[in-house]
């Protein structure tokens, strides 16, 4: 058993609403690695995000936000 099946996952739709950003936007992401932006695990040719990573990948960009404003 893989570290995904015991995480909790996010679907796509609700972490674009969640987010603010549409479902396209999520797919740019995808096509930059150069944002770091979680990888998807696709179930039944719908794309889930493990919240962790999430989570982590948004603290990251606040704090890089945050050094961005105090430089």
């Amino acid at each position: 058993m893989s570290a995904t099946n015991t995480q909790k996952l996010i679907p796509d739709s609700q972490l674009a609403k969640d987010l603010g950003r549409s479902l396209r936007t999520l797919a740019r992401w995808d096509k930059r690695p150069e944002l770091g932006f979680p990888k998807p695990v696709v179930i039944n040719k719908r794309k889930y995000r493990p919240a962790p990573e999430i989570e982590t990948w948004l603290r990251e960009r606040a704090l890089a936000s945050l050094g961005a404003k105090t430089a």
